[in-house]
């Protein structure tokens, strides 16, 4: 089941999946930087990404487990 994620939280780890970066989507969102990033580590933390490594490390480990998270979500709505 995926992790419960405010909405803020949610919006910036689909956006970093997708490749946008912090800045612009402090930007879009007219939020600062910081707090986009905080939002980001929080949202990595609640999906269960290791904490250790670097930020890179931790957004591809985020990427890999938030798209299996998503596929797995679909798919159970799909069969339900």
């Amino acid at each position: 089941m995926t992790p419960e994620l405010t909405p803020s939280e949610r919006a910036v780890l689909e956006a970093r999946c997708e490749g946008e970066a912090l800045k612009d989507i402090a930007l879009r969102l007219g939020r600062s930087i910081p707090t986009v990033a905080e939002w980001e580590r929080r949202a990595l933390i609640k999906i269960g990404v290791p904490q250790g490594t670097t930020r890179h490390r931790r957004l591809e480990e985020g990427k890999r487990i938030w798209g299996r998270m998503v596929r797995d979500e679909a798919v159970r709505a799909a069969t339900s």
